[in-house]
């Protein structure tokens, strides 16, 4: 759970823990109460949205970039990070990483990020390397630009694609890459139905005076798991679903040791997608791929073992209201097509997990 969460349910308890009835203090609790409102409320007018866009360098030449895009998302969003799946760099030269002291080598993939369709303006100015913790690594690095930025409707967000040549080794082919935009979109007015969560949330908080934490796996129908494993065959789909939640809950952010699949995450209470139906690259999400195994490089992994999975935290919670549930689709085998290269997920069994807090 968040920081903030844990202080403030701390403070509340400790009140609690000191009465023989086990209630905070009442000034305590009021101020509790409201600041779970007014996260929840917050949360309820906020949607995450996830741009994703992926493309390849056709050049070693660092003067010769390659251009991509994101899709316009139609409304007016806050910008709050980014992340990518090249985000190491540094990589090994053997793929198993075998051996005491494996040669360590340095893969210079270049971007910069730009906002296109009005006023064009930099988000990040100069071709920078992957390795240079300018895009977020969840486990490493942040994954949230220090200043947020308002993208209008009709804007997109471009990124230029470069390699230095002058590093070394220089390759003969160039995997994609693949970015995650982290996004807010805000809600101006309440629905109706809006209305009636707002009124579950205010007796839930009434009514049970402590939040409890919450995690929710995502697995296949009568199973612990997604669904996919070292076995599955490359393009294989996997349709898993949470438990529906039976309080307004708040997903604060999201884990799994999916490194090689697309996926896209669906809140069944309205159908909304977080990457509007665009299938994302896994390892973009969360974690260095190694999505050209078993090629002469783990591109994208770790030096040092072990290669961890990785817990994502959401810019801004998503409420899940009472009923409702996440499903997910996974194809496996990342940019997939089901040729001779295609890597598949390499785990014996692979996990999604969503992590949150009732309201």
């Amino acid at each position: 759970m968040h920081s903030y969460y844990q202080t403030e349910l701390f403070q509340a308890l400790i009140s609690a823990a000191r009465s023989p009835v086990f209630a905070a203090d009442s000034k305590l609790q009021t101020a509790y109460n409201q600041r779970r409102y007014g996260r929840a409320l917050r949360a309820l007018r906020s949607r995450n949205v996830f741009l994703y866009t992926e493309g390849q360098r056709t050049s070693v030449n660092l003067n010769n970039t390659n251009t991509i895009y994101t899709q316009p998302a139609g409304v007016r969003l806050l910008l709050c990070g980014y992340a990518d799946n090249l985000r190491y760099g540094a990589v090994k030269t053997s793929v198993d990483g075998s051996g005491a002291n494996p040669t360590d080598a340095t893969l210079l993939q270049m971007h910069r990020v730009r906002i296109v369709g009005g006023i064009e303006r930099a988000l990040v100015k100069d071709l920078v390397p992957a390795q240079a913790g300018v895009s977020g690594q969840p486990r490493y690095t942040s994954t949230q630009l220090v200043a947020p930025t308002i993208l209008e409707a009709d804007e997109q967000i471009a990124i230029d694609l470069g390699y230095d040549a002058a590093g070394n080794p220089e390759p003969t082919n160039i995997p994609p890459q693949a970015f995650i935009f982290f996004c807010l979109k805000v809600k101006d007015k309440l629905t109706a139905q809006d209305e009636e969560i707002v009124a579950d949330i205010q007796r839930f908080i009434e009514v049970n005076p402590f939040q409890r934490g919450v995690f929710l796996n995502c697995a296949a129908l009568n199973s612990l798991f997604t669904g996919l494993s070292i076995s599955s065959a490359a393009g294989d789909i996997a349709l898993c679903e949470t438990p529906p939640v039976n309080v307004p809950t708040l997903i604060t952010g999201i884990g799994t040791n999916l490194i090689a699949s697309r996926i896209t995450i669906i809140d069944t209470a309205d159908g909304s997608s977080f990457s509007l139906n665009r299938p994302m690259q896994s390892s973009a999400l969360n974690m260095p791929g190694y999505e050209n195994l078993p090629r002469p490089f783990s591109f994208g992994a770790p030096v040092v073992t072990p290669i961890w999975a990785s817990y994502y935290r959401l810019t801004m919670p998503h409420l899940l209201r009472r009923g409702a549930l996440l499903k997910a689709e996974i194809v496996n085998g990342g940019d997939s097509g089901a040729g001779p290269n295609t890597v598949t997920e390499q785990g014996l069994f692979t996990q999604l997990i969503f992590q949150g807090v009732t309201v």
